[in-house]
């Protein structure tokens, strides 16, 4: 009696294992998926061990608006006499001309393979932009201007005061950013409808950031001459990544995801500022001052979060999983050794995928 009641409790939990296990295998998900994983960079299209799905491909669109720290025309003076006193004083607003550049085009790619005996998922992204403005002109009758404060005065004539104001500026700026990602992850439903995928990796960041100020007085350089500031930055860091892909599918075909990641790079940086007054009738020589510094233990923190919708499909008998990611993108790069290195980035995020 013994033996047939253990005999039949066995029979139910084997019973009920292998039930478990089908159902976790061959269950269809909400997104159409079958198998117990789904990585939201790679939903799988079946559990079969021999099965050759295991390539991933997106190319996308960046459409955002970056800046970087340090960011500077000048300051301008809404009346002018700022620096007098007395009876000259007069009350201001002091404006410092911050910049920002426009939004630009810019690209991102990836390459990815799932390793089917286990489920993990190899992924390369690589993103770049490059972004510019030019001459930015501020001239008011009514205001006057004083340099970036990195400027250095040394180079202008000594009829010059430190107290005298520009009366017109013209600014430029350009930079390229490139982000290189190389992760691993292993995704899972966490519910019937909310899927889940940390990972972690090795990200690789490096920018160029340069900026440039012409700074006019036809008081004091009548004969055409006028002053320059010119700020030239180079930045690298590499460093291990941490990250958070989720999705929630409402439907087979329609979802809500978002992809986040923090890193933690090591690299250099270097920064060169210039002053220059050019040469003219009154100006017998170019005077320049160039101002050098290396930053060799750089320590970067870049930060990223994208959300949106992504809208996918099976197709060629589910063969092929395309899909299209829609969403707002996030991200900020500080640095530790110098606060000036960084930089920050937001805009849309288009992204086209393709699982075969």
């Amino acid at each position: 009696m013994l033996r047939r009641n253990i005999a039949a409790v066995l029979g139910v939990m084997v019973f009920s294992l292998s039930s478990l296990i089908a159902d976790t295998g061959m269950n269809v998900k909400v997104n159409g998926c079958k198998g117990p994983v789904l990585c939201s960079n790679f939903p799988m299209l079946s559990d079969c061990e021999d099965c050759c799905h295991t390539w991933h491909v997106d190319v996308g669109l960046l459409y955002q608006q970056p800046g970087f720290s340090g960011m500077n025309a000048g300051i301008c003076y809404s009346t002018p006499f700022v620096h007098e006193t007395g009876a000259l004083f007069q009350n201001q607003v002091v404006t410092n001309l911050t910049q920002c550049f426009d939004y630009d085009p810019g690209l991102t790619v990836s390459l990815g393979h799932l390793f089917m005996h286990d489920d993990w998922f190899l992924l390369a992204r690589f993103d770049w932009l490059s972004t510019s403005i030019g001459n930015r002109v501020y001239e008011d009758n009514q205001a006057e201007y004083k340099p970036n404060a990195n400027f250095d005065t040394g180079v202008l004539p000594a009829s010059f005061s430190s107290t005298d104001i520009f009366t017109k500026i013209k600014y430029g700026a350009d930079m390229d950013i490139y982000t290189l990602d190389v992760l691993l992850s292993r995704g899972a439903f966490l519910s019937k409808c909310y899927s889940f995928e940390p990972f972690a990796g090795v990200k690789a960041a490096w920018f160029d950031a340069n900026q440039n100020a012409n700074y006019y007085n036809a008081t004091e350089f009548p004969g055409g001459s006028y002053a320059i500031f010119k700020e030239l930055r180079s930045n690298w860091g590499v460093g291990p990544m941490f990250g958070f892909n989720g999705e929630y599918n409402f439907t087979q075909g329609f979802a809500l995801f978002s992809d986040s990641d923090i890193a933690v790079l090591y690299g250099e940086a270097s920064r060169t500022i210039t002053s220059i007054l050019t040469n003219s009738s009154d100006v017998a020589a170019e005077r320049k001052i160039t101002n050098q510094t290396k930053y060799d233990c750089q320590y970067y923190v870049p930060v990223r979060t994208i959300l949106g919708v992504k809208l996918s499909r099976y197709c060629l008998e589910d063969n092929h999983y395309l899909a299209v990611k829609i969403g707002y993108d996030a991200r900020a790069l500080v640095s530790y050794t110098n606060t000036e290195n960084g930089y920050v980035m937001s805009g849309l995020y288009l992204n086209f995928l393709w699982d075969f």
